[in-house]
């Protein structure tokens, strides 16, 4: 478990202020700078760390506070604030008040260069031991030779610059990440997404004090080697506290792109991201970034600029649009990833959107933005389903809402490999666009609403398979 705080300044801090900070934080600690500088760790006499402080990051929208923080902060703060986020280790009743020492950090930071301290409310310290103790990554708690666990009890849990490092190192080490919460934690819409994968899972531990998995409810148990596992011979009762029913639920649209473009020098990112978000909401991202908060302003050619610095190593970014919650707005989050294929540069885009509850997101409305993304040569793959959710688009613990499919869109490369008569023949009828001999094609399976559709898709799937058409959402 983290105490976490954040400071969110009017002006730049300065080297000199950070020091200033860091030694007001805590005199008797250590200070040893590591990526650079872009992380430094407190460490106590003994080497252990006992807090780690990011570099600041200047948002270009204060909308990602009210986002991830607290909704209220927005007008007290500037337009683009600076953010500083420190961490510090719950240590047990015998190691060094972190709390305090992160602070203390952040309010010698509030007092040279203004703004603002955010912490999370003081929850009442957990007494099981698993959820006490550090390791030498800052958002993990403990290791074993499966997995990697992380504990955290703010409000909304992110993909934060913390996560993003620790599934990525430990998924290298071949960890699964497990991550756990109170049950009255919520996850961010791209943190939900990443938690997938063997053994790895969202753990929400209840106010009874046992520990349920925070997407079906299931009892969970401790394994030494592989984390928080299906407690065996415990009833297959469902959490009873789950949200099922929620009155502040919406629809809310999974939109998945693939689009493949042949390497040109003036080869610009993200346009088939824009032509999403124009179809689907009327606007584009507003910010992007390498993890959240999403600190940047949306811009293709900076995003192209990162992946083209990156190749051929992949890009991961994250974006957000527009986070107002007014009568009929749309608002969406997702991920972005750049690679190479042996055809060109892949991009592959998962978008969620909040949709209101109208016909503008039937099936047959999609046949416009599809034959947009054709003629735009945007498309090599698309699928729609729909699910239910929150209007900000954070997850609740309990039990999941069914994810059922609306459509699937292929682009003329799957036609013309699999031939058009047979892309044509499918069980489900398909919409052509374009070219007779290399047409696009749209299958609308259903409203998004009938379990019964799933059949449907993997029928569909079956059929469309051997040209690589790829395997369903789960």
């Amino acid at each position: 478990m983290t105490h976490d705080v954040v400071a969110l300044l009017d002006r730049a801090p300065t080297l000199r202020g950070m020091t200033r900070a860091l030694v007001h934080a805590g005199p008797e600690l250590r200070v040893r700078p590591v990526a650079d500088g872009a992380l430094v760790q407190l460490r106590d006499g003994t080497g252990r760390m006992v807090a780690a402080v990011q570099a600041a990051q200047r948002l270009s929208s204060r909308t990602e506070v009210g986002r991830l923080l607290a909704p209220g902060l927005g007008p007290a703060l500037p337009a683009q604030p600076y953010w500083v986020e420190a961490r510090g280790a719950r240590t047990g009743a015998r190691g060094p008040d972190t709390r305090e020492i992160v602070r203390r950090f952040a309010d010698a930071l509030v007092e040279q260069f203004g703004g603002v301290v955010w912490s999370p409310e003081t929850t009442p310290e957990w007494d099981d031991p698993l959820l006490t103790g550090a390791t030498e990554h800052p958002a993990v708690t403990l290791t074993t030779t499966g997995v990697a666990v992380a504990v955290q009890d703010r409000p909304v849990v992110a993909m934060d610059a913390w996560m993003v490092d620790a599934l990525y190192t430990h998924a290298h080490a071949r960890r699964a990440f497990q991550l756990v919460t109170p049950s009255t934690s919520r996850l961010t819409h791209i943190l939900r997404s990443a938690l997938t994968g063997p053994l790895t899972r969202w753990v929400v531990r209840t106010p009874r004090g046992d520990y349920r998995d925070g997407f079906s409810g299931a009892p969970l148990a401790w394994h030494e080697d592989m984390g928080f596992v299906r407690a065996e011979g415990a009833p297959d009762d469902r959490w009873t506290e789950a949200r099922e029913n929620d009155p502040d639920e919406r629809s809310v649209l999974l939109v998945d792109l693939s689009v493949i473009r042949p390497p040109e020098q003036g080869l610009v990112l993200g346009t088939g991201l824009e032509t999403l978000g124009r179809g689907l909401t009327g606007t584009l991202p507003t910010v992007w970034g390498t993890s959240e908060p999403a600190p940047l302003a949306w811009s293709p050619e900076d995003l192209t600029g990162l992946a083209r610095r990156r190749a051929p190593k992949a890009t991961w970014t994250v974006f957000n649009g527009p986070t107002g919650q007014g009568e009929g707005s749309r608002v969406f989050t997702g991920t972005l990833r750049v690679s190479r294929v042996p055809e060109g540069v892949r991009e592959d885009v998962a978008l969620a959107v909040g949709a209101p509850e109208d016909t503008a997101c039937a099936p047959d409305s999609l046949i416009p933005l599809v034959e947009q993304l054709a003629e735009e040569g945007d498309l090599h793959r698309l699928t729609v389903h729909r699910t239910r959710g929150r209007p900000d688009l954070t997850h609740t613990a309990g039990t999941a809402a069914p994810v059922i499919p609306m459509g699937l869109g292929i682009g003329p490369a799957a036609t013309t490999g699999l031939g058009v008569d047979h892309v044509l023949s499918a069980p489900v009828r398909g919409i052509p666009f374009g070219p007779p001999t290399a047409p696009s094609v749209w299958y609308a399976i259903g409203e998004g609403t009938a379990p019964a559709d799933l059949a449907v898709q993997r029928s569909l799937l079956d059929h469309l398979r051997p040209g690589g058409i790829g395997p369903e959402r789960r």
